[in-house]
C-alpha cells in the first residue's frame, strides 16, 4: 500500500511538472520575424518590416554593405496589433535606397527593453532598375489623354523582367443604400453614404469599361438648430486597374495600381 501511494505521488509531481513546463513554454516570447530578401526599385526609397517579440524591442547596430545601399530605421510601432490569444506585438520598418542595380547585404540587431541583445539578421538586398511596370498602353499607345468621355478602352500592360503578371482587374463603383457613421461609438449623429468599389477582372489587351458613375457622397448631421445636410456628386469618374503579379526574386505576390483616364460624367447622380 505504501509503495502504491508513494508511485501515485510521484505521478502527481511528474505532472504538476510537466504543467508547469507547459506554462512556461507558452509564456515565452515569440522569435523576431524579418525577410530573408527584399526587392526594391533603384532610386526610389523602398522597405521592409521587422516584426518584434515583445513590445519594447528595437533595431541597432544597422549596417549596409555597401556604399550604394542607403539605410536608415524608419518606423518604429510600439503595441501596433493584437494577437489572436490576446497578446500585443510592435514591428519596426528598416528604409533602403539604392544608388543603382544590384545585390546588396544588410545587417542589424534586434534588441529588448532592458538593453539585452534578443537576435541578430542578415537581409539581402536586390536592386533593380524600372519598377514593376515597364509600359502601359491605352488603345495601342503609351501616351494617352488624362481626362475623355469615351466609355471603354483597350488596356495592354508589360512588367520589368523580375516580375510576372498573374491578373488584372478594373474598378468597377456601385451604389449603396447602408450609412456609416463616422464615430465607433455613435456618439454623434453624423452619417456618411459612399460608393463602393469591387473588381471586374480581364485578359491582358482587352476592354476596360470606364466607370460610368461619378464618385458620390452624402453626408447628413443632426444639430440643435435642425439638420445639417451635404452631398457630392464630382464631374470625374477615376476608374483604377489593379496589376497582381509575382516578384521572382522573393517568391511573393503582390500588387500594384495603375489610373486610367478620367472619364468625364455630366449625368446627375440624383
Amino acid at each position: 500500500m505504501k509503495r502504491i501511494r508513494k508511485t501515485w505521488y510521484s505521478l502527481m509531481a511528474v505532472m504538476i511538472f510537466l504543467i508547469l513546463l507547459t506554462g512556461a513554454v507558452s509564456v515565452q516570447a515569440a522569435p523576431v520575424k524579418a525577410p530573408k530578401k527584399v526587392h526594391i526599385s533603384v532610386q526610389s526609397v523602398g522597405s521592409f518590416t521587422v516584426t518584434y517579440s515583445q513590445p519594447g524591442d528595437h533595431i541597432k547596430n544597422l549596417k549596409s554593405g555597401s556604399k550604394m545601399l542607403v539605410t536608415k530605421v524608419g518606423g518604429h510601432c510600439v503595441d501596433y496589433y493584437y494577437g489572436s490569444d490576446g497578446s500585443t506585438g510592435s514591428e519596426g520598418q528598416i528604409s533602403l535606397y539604392a544608388k543603382k542595380p544590384g545585390t546588396y547585404t544588410v545587417k542589424f540587431d534586434v534588441y529588448n527593453k532592458n538593453g539585452q541583445k534578443r537576435s541578430s539578421h542578415k537581409v539581402k538586398v536586390y536592386a533593380t532598375a524600372g519598377g514593376v511596370i515597364k509600359e502601359v498602353k491605352i488603345n495601342g499607345k503609351s501616351s494617352y489623354p488624362a481626362f475623355t468621355t469615351a466609355s471603354r478602352v483597350k488596356v495592354k500592360i508589360k512588367l520589368n523582367a523580375s516580375y510576372k503578371l498573374k491578373s488584372l482587374a478594373y474598378s468597377v463603383r456601385y451604389k449603396t443604400s447602408a450609412a456609416e457613421d463616422p464615430d465607433a461609438d455613435g456618439s454623434d449623429d453624423i452619417s456618411e453614404k459612399y460608393d463602393r468599389i469591387s473588381y471586374k477582372k480581364f485578359s491582358n489587351g482587352g476592354i476596360v469599361k470606364l466607370d460610368p458613375m461619378s464618385s458620390f457622397k452624402h453626408t447628413s448631421h443632426e444639430t440643435e438648430d435642425g439638420t445639417y445636410i451635404s452631398w457630392t456628386d464630382s464631374l470625374a469618374s477615376e476608374t483604377t486597374v489593379r496589376v497582381t503579379y509575382l516578384d521572382k526574386i522573393t517568391g511573393e505576390t503582390d500588387t500594384e495600381y495603375i489610373e486610367m483616364p478620367v472619364r468625364l460624367v455630366t449625368r446627375q447622380r440624383f
